[in-house]
């Protein structure tokens, strides 16, 4: 039962509609639940906060009628600290036990250093579990990220490993979580099934599996039958299969290009969309647009159709009028209809335009001194952060003005390192926070995509270098995080960087190896270096926190906090 991922400054309730859940699975009367993780929030270094949230998780499934199971998620446990507290509210990170002939594993794919692998003593636990309980009737597997799906190395570990293990001992199925969707797929016998829809925010395309759900298995004998059970409503297991969801997704990230302008708007600007067919059979469908709610913005054509050959694509161009020079976002959104299995309707594929910001970066004739001072950046043009459409929010906007929360930032490079310096304005400094919380507190934020696709059609965690740099307890710090999920605070003989305040205003510089950005054109050959012309997609946030947590926040673009996508992200342009 996979929990939402946003989160505030207070213990959150669990969502109304796994309370719903919980009442209806009374009304079914099964003999047992398992609830496959991310049972609270949790990503935070409030320990309090954490044991409040695990005690309004048991308040609302005490009132389960049937005994219950649970499987750690990522929300529950996300670095040691966090593991403890479960091991204390829940017990065992990694268990079996029987019922009635049946045996059932759960696995921990959320040991810190282990994420996403079963390895070591938990791999040799599960070896003499399945061998201790090779003749049980049937052999029910529970985990909650789905690795065995995965297309990177932990998946090929999991089918190389873990897969043919299971099948030598007969299990039956395997359970994960993580996903907010449902899926089942089926190998060598097992069935795979992703379920992960019991209160978290669901996506937009429920033909697909975005639904929020809950499973009812009945064992009779030698039978295991699944029952997908929407509140109010069941349905086969079959309702969304492997094949059919991954074209979908495929099209939805692959095939679609996004639409975007190069700022500064002008009168017309010629837009173009991407339609790429790489399937063996022709696709037909239309692409058009949705300017109501968009009031002066103008499109035409506003509506065309493609029929396109197998492994072709197809340039489509529109000419885009903006309601205004100042325009921003909310912008108009194109819909593609393309047909992703037989006998089913088309599912519109939505497309908000971006607008993309891009900055000069001029190449430095001498490196700036990282002295906390700026002298060295005068000649240097900033990016500027100080207007009432820069400022986002999860909540309300509580943003007075510039002298509230507003900064500039300048960049330079040369062959070994980018360069960055900042001033920022804040009437109010507060770091509470430390690690992967730092965004939490007053800090800058450098997403930094390191994707192939300058457009960005991939998940944040897969393609992004992530810096932030704040001042805390320990003084000038910097965190980085790496597409692999690999997090730490940066060593100093790496990352030159320093920070200071002083009455109002907060100076920061940094020196960052282009080693560290880990860039697909800076692969760092032996003897590479960035020639102009390169193109960085960027984004910069400037956190702002008055001691009552996280308000707002101003950002370059929406790309890293409001929307999480790439697609946004502007550029930083080697020159």
């Amino acid at each position: 039962m996979d929990r939402p991922t946003n989160r505030g400054v207070k213990a959150l309730e669990q969502p109304e509609v796994f309370k719903q859940i919980i009442r209806e699975v009374n009304l079914l009367n099964p003999d047992l639940v398992i609830m496959g993780g991310d049972l609270i929030y949790g990503y935070t270094s409030d320990t309090g906060l954490i044991r409040q949230e695990w005690q309004n998780f048991n308040r609302i499934v005490s009132e389960l009628d049937a005994p219950y199971y649970l499987v750690v998620g990522n929300h529950d446990v996300w670095d040691e600290v966090s593991q403890q507290i479960y091991l204390e509210e829940c017990g065992a990170l990694y268990y079996s036990f029987d019922y009635r002939g049946c045996h059932f594993i759960v696995l921990d794919t959320e040991i810190p250093g282990q994420v996403n692998y079963i390895t070591g003593e938990q791999l040799q636990w599960l070896k003499d579990d399945l061998q201790r309980h090779k003749d049980a009737t049937h052999i029910f597997v529970f985990m909650h990220r789905p690795v065995w799906a995965y297309e990177d190395t932990p998946g090929r570990v999991w089918m190389h490993d873990i897969h043919p293990l299971l099948v030598k001992y007969g299990v039956d199925i395997v359970f994960s979580g993580h996903w907010h969707a449902y899926e089942i797929d089926y190998r060598d016998g097992i069935r795979y099934v992703i379920t992960g829809g019991a209160g978290a925010p669901i996506g937009e395309y429920p033909e697909v599996g975005d639904f929020h759900h809950y499973l009812l298995c009945t064992v009779d004998g030698e039978s295991v039958e699944i029952a997908v059970i929407k509140p109010g409503s069941i349905f086969d297991e079959t309702i969304v299969k492997f094949e059919i969801a991954s074209r979908f997704h495929g099209i939805r990230t692959q095939c679609i290009s996004y639409p975007y302008i190069d700022l500064p708007l002008e009168a017309e600007h010629e837009l173009t969309l991407i339609i790429d067919n790489p399937f063996t059979d022709t696709v037909a469908g239309t692409i058009r647009w949705q300017l109501e709610g968009f009031e002066g913005w103008q499109v035409a054509p506003i509506e065309q159709t493609f029929k396109l050959l197998p492994t072709t694509q197809q340039v489509f161009s529109f000419k885009v009028s903006p309601a205004s020079l100042q325009a921003w976002y909310p912008t108009p959104i194109v819909e593609v209809l393309y047909p992703y299995a037989k006998d089913k309707q088309p599912i519109p594929i939505k497309r908000e335009i971006r607008l993309i910001p891009s900055y000069d970066c001029e190449r430095l004739s001498s490196p700036p001194i990282i002295d906390g001072k700026l002298e060295d950046w005068q000649a240097i043009h900033p990016i500027v952060l100080n207007k009432r459409y820069q400022v986002a929010s999860r909540d309300s906007i509580k943003w007075i003005g510039p002298s509230d929360k507003s900064g500039k930032i300048y960049f330079g490079w040369d062959d070994t390192c980018l360069y960055l310096g900042a001033e920022v304005i804040d009437d109010i400094f507060c770091q509470p926070e430390h690690g992967v919380t730092l965004s939490r507190g007053d800090c800058i934020i450098l997403a930094f995509d390191v994707g192939d696709d300058p457009r960005g059609v991939g998940k944040l965690d897969k393609f992004l270098t992530t810096y932030f740099f704040t001042m805390t307890e320990d003084g000038p710090t910097v965190y980085r995080r790496y597409a692999t999920n690999q997090s730490k605070v940066c060593d100093v003989t790496e990352i030159v960087f320093t920070a200071k305040r002083v009455h109002t205003t907060e100076i920061y510089e940094a020196k960052l190896p282009w080693a560290a950005l880990k860039l697909p054109w800076a692969a760092l050959k032996e003897g590479f270096t960035p020639q102009p012309g390169e193109v960085i997609g960027l984004d910069i946030i400037f956190t702002d926190n008055d001691g009552k947590g996280r308000e707002d926040w101003l950002q370059w673009t929406p790309g890293y906090m409001e929307k999480g996508e790439l697609s946004y992200y502007g550029k930083l342009i080697l020159r």
